[in-house]
């Protein structure tokens, strides 16, 4: 008969231990989360971590609120971020699928795909932002509350500075380019 060769099976047994992650996951993450359909309305959990499953297309306004996550992954099928849904004063980055079709993230910041709009700064990242400018637009609640974020250089095509849009920063240094023709009432609100 000769002899049978050898056949690794650590390769199937790591695929299976991932999927068997992947589905702890899902279910923990249904577990802490108020979905509608494909909405997700709220999330209540206390992981640091959160991977939002594929499935969910819209991030609901206050979604992640009162969450602690450090990180939000955010899957290909989102395809709407309602303004304040990311809002999380513990979040030092975000994670967009590169295969998402309406959204992007660049070290940790969320952007429109075509990086015209900021969508939302993680609140828990300290240090100084240099904003790129591509960014024309800014979300309602992208940057307010960015306690520990000490500078920031705004883009040179933005042109409106929305209402409350620093309101509860502590910075220390903010570069508003002569680009800038109008500033939202309350803008530096508790600053």
């Amino acid at each position: 008969f000769g002899s049978f060769g050898s056949f690794d099976f650590s390769s199937i047994e790591n695929e299976a231990k991932t999927q068997l992650n992947a589905e702890k996951e899902k279910e923990n993450f249904y577990r802490n989360a108020e979905v509608k359909g494909t909405t997700l309305v709220k999330y209540k959990g206390s992981e640091e971590e959160v991977n939002i499953p594929e499935g969910i297309t819209t991030i609901a306004n206050s979604a992640f609120y009162n969450a602690s996550a450090k990180t939000i992954r955010i899957p290909k099928t989102v395809t709407k971020i309602e303004e304040v849904s990311l809002y999380s004063k513990c979040a030092e980055g975000y994670e967009v699928d590169i295969a998402n079709n309406t959204y992007k993230s660049v070290d940790g910041v969320v952007y429109s795909k075509d990086g015209r709009t900021l969508v939302q700064f993680p609140n828990g990242r300290s240090g100084y932002y240099d904003m790129p400018n591509d960014v024309e637009k800014v979300c309602q609640s992208a940057i307010s509350g960015c306690t520990k974020l000490t500078g920031l250089n705004l883009s040179n095509r933005l042109t409106y500075i929305i209402p409350h849009m620093f309101c509860g920063t502590a910075f220390s240094t903010l570069n508003i380019p002569s680009s800038v023709t109008t500033i939202g009432n309350n803008a530096f609100e508790m600053c």
